[in-house]
């Protein structure tokens, strides 16, 4: 195996290790050696790719963001789907991964927390880019109204929050089903409750018709929200 790919594939199982053993002992907690051992790698091997084990955690941070954006971006750039129900797949993308993953997602929301200022920069800049989601919800708020620039950061902020508990308690399996009432709280701001729980309501027939891997298909989509508020 040439040279190249050997670092490459060191690279990636070191990073999968720093993932596993924050999510099991703790950022504070873990030392190189956990690192290197889970990875199966030297203690030398670590040092020639990373200076320390914060810089090992900024490095895994970024790529996971970088996987985390690009999911649930393309779930929000659905074909034929109106902003609120963009959001409504965004989000359900977002807790599909989550769930599927418990270390990632202790890792990304839970542990990156306790690793300094750095993390809390990179964390804040990942969250900024999920803000860009909620622009065109902010085209439909009436003129003149104030705060407007501060309520992405604010929706997206108890977002966070919101699976931060969840994930903290140990319940990252359930997350998807939040996704309704996450889909309410985070569209109500901009829609107001009739239209929002008109896509809570919608997300809820969408569960109960489908497993939560199963995606929708032609023959019987997502209803959407004039569809629920014409039935309303």
């Amino acid at each position: 195996m040439p040279r190249a790919e050997v670092v490459s594939n060191q690279r990636e199982r070191i990073i999968d290790s720093i993932v596993h053993v924050c999510a099991t002992k703790g950022y504070p907690a873990v030392t190189v050696e956990d690192i290197t051992t889970y990875a199966g790698v030297s203690r030398r091997t670590f040092y020639d790719l990373f200076a320390d084990k914060e810089q090992c955690f900024l490095a895994a941070y970024d790529l996971c963001a970088e996987r985390l954006v690009a999911q649930v971006g393309a779930a929000f750039a659905g074909d034929g789907l109106g902003w609120p129900e963009r959001v409504g797949a965004a989000l359900r993308s977002l807790a599909g991964l989550l769930a599927g993953e418990p270390c990632l997602a202790r890792f990304m929301i839970v542990e990156v927390l306790a690793a300094g200022r750095p993390a809390l920069a990179r964390r804040d800049q990942a969250l900024t880019r999920f803000e860009a989601f909620f622009e065109m919800g902010r085209l439909g708020l009436p003129d003149g109204m104030e705060g407007q620039e501060l309520l992405a950061q604010a929706v997206v902020g108890g977002l966070y929050e919101a699976l931060y508990s969840q994930i903290l308690d140990g319940d990252v399996e359930a997350l998807p089903d939040l996704v309704p009432d996450l889909i309410y709280c985070t569209l109500v701001p901009y829609l107001g409750h009739r239209r929002a729980i008109a896509v809570c309501i919608s997300e809820r027939e969408r569960r109960a018709r489908f497993s939560i891997d199963v995606q929708p298909t032609p023959e019987q989509p997502v209803k959407s929200t004039e569809a629920v508020l014409e039935a309303d």
